[in-house]
This record gives C-alpha cells, sequence and structure tokens, in this order.
C-alpha cells in the first residue's frame, strides 16, 4: 500500500475489466469501468485523481469510440491487438505514439502508445538482469524476518 501511496507503483486502467471494444456498446464500456473505479477508489481512496492510463493491450481491436469516452478520464492510453498491417506501418514510419482521435473526439483524443511486441518489451534481457528479488526486495517495506510476508 506504502509503494502505491509514494507512486512508486502506479495503477493503469482501473475498469473491473479490458472491456471488448469491438462488440459492445458504449454504455457497456461505460458500466464496466465505472464499476471498477467504484471499487478502486473505495478501497484505495487516495488514489482518486492519480490513474491517468488507460490500459487496453488485450481486447481485439480498438474501438473509435474510445478516445471520446475516456479522454476525460485518462491522459494515456496503451494499445497492444491492431491489426497487423497497421501495428506494421506505425512501426516503419516509427509513429508508435501518437495522438488517438476519431471523428467522433475531434480535438480531444488520448495520446496512446502501441506496443511493440506482443506481450514482450526489447528490453527483456535488461528487466532480466535488473528486476532480481534482491532489487524487488530493496523496493518491498516488509521485513525479511516477517512471518508470511506477501509481495505486490
Amino acid at each position: 500500500m506504502q509503494l502505491l501511496k509514494d507512486g512508486k507503483i502506479e495503477i493503469v486502467g482501473g475498469g473491473w475489466v479490458q472491456h471488448d471494444e469491438s462488440l459492445t456498446n458504449y454504455k457497456m464500456q461505460m458500466n464496466q469501468m465505472e464499476t471498477g473505479f467504484k471499487w478502486l477508489y473505495e478501497t484505495f481512496p487516495f488514489l482518486k485523481g492519480r490513474v491517468n492510463t488507460l490500459w487496453q493491450i488485450d481486447p481485439f481491436g480498438a474501438s473509435n469510440t474510445t478516445p471520446l469516452l475516456f479522454n476525460k478520464d485518462f491522459k494515456y492510453a496503451v494499445l497492444n491487438r491492431v491489426g497487423d498491417h497497421i501495428k506494421d506501418q506505425l512501426k516503419d514510419s516509427r509513429n508508435l505514439d501518437f495522438f488517438w482521435n476519431t471523428p467522433f473526439s475531434a480535438g480531444s483524443g488520448i495520446l496512446t502508445h502501441l506496443t511493440n511486441k506482443h506481450y514482450c518489451t526489447e528490453q527483456k534481457e535488461f528487466l532480466e538482469k535488473t528486476l532480481t528479488m534482491e532489487f524487488i526486495d530493496k523496493l518491498t517495506t516488509i521485513p525479511k524476518d516477517s512471518p508470511n510476508p506477501k509481495r505486490v
């Protein structure tokens, strides 16, 4: 909990689940986000106003209503699943970071990052070397002699 309070780890998304953007209507998308935020802010009231990244890496496709629905709540979005031809085109032009705008949200879109690889990072080796248990232990405030320590 202290890591959240100190801003050392961050909640992204905040919805109950990552909603399916291709088959649901906007009311269903908003309902699942409202349900998730209600629980999140009742459980961690100090996070209100601090969740600012929409995390939609697993839904199939992206709805053109998403920037319109969520640009007031989120500053940023992270996407993953788009058509290969679109992702390849954005990779080639080095435009994986873009301002996601639609005809419905003209001028009020959301700054978006499209992941380069599906569920991987190019820095995998760096992360494997850096994020050792010793490093993770330094982030936690749980004494090593604590019975049944829980790691976040």
